[in-house]
């Protein structure tokens, strides 16, 4: 009897136990393909065929599955939203998609995708603003394995400079990085200058180990004394694709010697890039057959886009790419695709164009594309990214925070720090930092490293120390950050009173009144590392958070901190 009722208190415990186990829900998956391509005249695509809808468990919900079309005109040329719905245990979920439609294949025509990216700055790391060009390799790669014959990879210059992981190679991890991407052009922007443009051309000249496998494109960068084109430079570059000649020809944008540092472009000029975008794709396409022509200018000329979208005949330029201005926008001009893509590695442009030998390009579509609408951009290359791993790791203690900032410094807060910096540093009566020259912000809470203080003051800008009277001081300095020593203002500054000054070589550099000063000290002494000397030792000091309040203490004493050069370094 005892043995039945033990095994009947077993039994009832057992099925209290099972009434309490609550059973694990079960998650709904359910997803659908970023995009798909209707050809006009074909049928319409079988939109259910890639959808994944089920449980967890694998059961199919594919039977509750609806979608709306209502939008996508499958007679019209463009990009149309296509909206999924599933509608399931009195829930409903939703996923979006597009139809792009395109124009049919005639037995003549070939289609080319061309992928763009610009200003990229050396964000080869992802971020909060860039994708990291692991990501952006996964579509490049991947195209280029399987439709080598469809795909093209440009740039459009400032591709090397602007982040530490670049700038500590020389750039040379970017070119590696383009080099496994099979970019096929690679055009010039002004922050190529920043370091000498001998630091750019030594990997396309064949001075250097590190070779680019593409070439560098100026065809307006010339040199001032025997006015013609820069040593390194070609004008264009011709790419075959399923037997049809593609000219590429780069320029630099007109005017941009000033946004470069005097002492950098002193011997260079940029001619006028309209009248040579015209002259050599009338050369290309009489002389070597190209039947299709881009041009990519590094600035954002409403004059050079509507001037060179309307050629004509055997100047005729059928797509535009811009640069410089960090905007992304895809537009029409004439009826010719215009794209800039942003910056960091935000976007991947993408130019998508059917080509018919007699009518030349019959149709394209553009867009610039982002983890938010390519799912491809959402993945790794495995190789670039092992690459990028390895560059990282090498300079790895040059992310290592120093502090945390206690506040939020805006861009134009830190122009007027560095200004005190720099005043403070060498004992000047003012310090002068221009705007442009600080790249990033401060976040609260935000540590503070050498790669994030590289990040605000990138450009290797050193300190140039001019004895200037107050008007010269008012008149040269008035759109950059000033500050001054204690006890004095701008209020204060007497027209024919001596002052010293303490500038960057950039401001220095494109004032030709500063030039032609006498009394000159060139300090060699970069922002850069009047910044990081600061920060490291307010932290020997005790301090672990920092913010612009703290004291400015300096390591070295002034008298070993300037040494007098030569003027004819900055005098043409």
């Amino acid at each position: 009897m005892k043995k039945i009722m033990t095994g009947f208190m077993m039994l009832f415990v057992l099925m209290i136990l099972q009434a309490c186990v609550r059973p694990v829900p079960l998650e709904i998956i359910f997803e659908a393909p970023e995009q798909y391509i209707h050809y006009i005249d074909d049928e319409t695509p079988d939109f259910m065929e890639d959808i994944v809808a089920e449980l967890s468990d694998g059961t199919s919900l594919l039977e509750y599955v609806t979608y709306n079309d209502a939008l996508v005109n499958y007679d019209q040329v463009g990009e149309y939203a296509l909206i999924f719905n599933l509608n399931y245990d009195d829930k409903k979920y939703q996923e979006f998609s597009e139809v792009k439609v395109v124009r049919s294949i005639s037995d003549d025509e070939i289609s080319l995708n061309i992928y763009y990216l610009n200003d990229l700055h050396g964000a080869i790391l992802e971020d909060e603003s860039s994708m990291g060009l692991a990501k952006i390799a996964n579509v490049i790669m991947n195209e280029k394995e399987n439709k080598p014959e469809e795909t093209l990879f440009l740039a459009g210059g400032d591709m090397l400079q602007g982040q530490i992981i670049s700038n500590w190679y020389d750039g040379a991890s970017v070119i590696e990085l383009l080099n496994d991407m099979e970019l096929d052009a690679f055009v010039i922007g002004n922050h190529e200058f920043d370091w000498g443009i001998e630091e750019v051309t030594k990997y396309f000249d064949g001075s250097f180990p590190l070779q680019a496998n593409y070439p560098l494109l100026g065809a307006n960068v010339y040199k001032k004394e025997t006015n013609t084109l820069e040593d390194g430079f070609e004008p264009y570059t011709i790419i075959e694709k399923q037997g049809v000649k593609i000219a590429v020809i780069g320029t630099m944008g007109y005017g941009l010697e000033s946004s470069i540092a005097y002492a950098r472009v002193k011997d260079h000029t940029f001619i006028d890039p309209i009248e040579r975008v015209g002259y050599w794709a009338e050369y290309v396409r009489k002389e070597l057959g190209a039947e299709i022509v881009i041009a990519i200018n590094h600035a954002d000329s409403s004059q050079f886009n509507n001037q060179v979208a309307g050629f004509t005949g055997d100047k005729k330029v059928d797509m535009i790419f811009n640069g410089h201005t960090h905007q992304a926008y895809t537009q029409e001009v004439n009826g010719k695709p215009l794209l800039q893509t942003g910056a960091y590695g935000e976007n991947l442009g993408n130019v998508l164009i059917h080509y018919q030998k007699g009518l030349g390009v019959t149709s394209f579509t553009m867009k610039n594309l982002n983890e938010s609408n390519d799912a491809r951009l959402r993945t790794e290359e495995a190789s670039i990214q092992l690459k990028i791993e390895g560059f990282y790791e090498e300079i790895e203690s040059l992310y290592e925070p120093i502090m945390k900032s206690s506040n939020y410094y805006s861009q134009s807060e830190l122009t007027i720090f560095i200004a005190k910096l720099m005043q403070s540093y060498f004992g000047a009566d003012v310090g002068v930092h221009n705007f442009g020259g600080t790249r990033d912000s401060i976040l609260q809470n935000e540590d503070i490293s050498y790669a994030k203080l590289f990040q605000i003051s990138p450009f290797d800008n050193t300190v140039v120390l001019v004895e200037v009277t107050g008007s010269i001081l008012l008149g040269e300095t008035g759109n950059h950050g000033l500050s001054f020593k204690d006890g004095l203002s701008s209020g204060q500054i007497q027209s024919n009173q001596t002052y010293l000054m303490a500038v960057n070589d950039y401001i220095f550099g494109s004032s030709s009144t500063l030039r032609n000063l006498p009394n000159v000290i060139y300090t060699r002494k970069t922002v850069l590392d009047i910044f990081v000397e600061l920060v490291e030792t307010q932290k020997e000091l005790g301090h672990t958070s920092w913010s612009t309040s703290l004291p400015l203490v300096w390591e070295l004493p002034l008298a070993k901190q300037a040494y007098i050069i030569p003027k004819f370094d900055f005098i043409a």
